[in-house]
């Protein structure tokens, strides 16, 4: 039996969910109120767990054929990048005052 490819990416995208879902009840269970935990350093670590974790998939992913991994061709693929990449990242420069220096120039404060 052949199964669709839009099918596995449903699921895929169910269990994604699903599982994001875990994590947050047990998340909300386990530390029972936010006060207890520094949240930066929380999600810092939520952050080097998914490097950690999931590029080396990727990079085994690609090596194996079975994901090829190339950088977009089009222009118009570029601008969907920035686009969406530009509201994640500004609010967290203004909401927690990190600065960007480059040569020692302070270029957000």
């Amino acid at each position: 039996m052949h199964v669709s490819q839009p099918l596995v990416g449903d699921a895929l995208a169910l269990i994604s969910a699903l599982s994001y879902a875990l994590y947050v009840v047990l998340l909300k269970v386990r530390i029972k109120n936010e006060n207890r935990i520094d949240m930066q350093l929380f999600f810092g670590f939520v952050g080097l767990f998914n490097i950690l974790g999931c590029w080396p998939l990727g990079f085994i992913l690609h090596w194996t054929g079975v994901e090829v991994f190339e950088l977009p061709t089009k222009a118009i693929e570029w601008y969907a990048i920035i686009i969406n990449v530009r509201p994640a990242i500004l609010p967290s420069i203004v909401l927690t005052g990190e600065t960007l220096v480059v040569d020692g120039h302070h270029l957000v404060k």
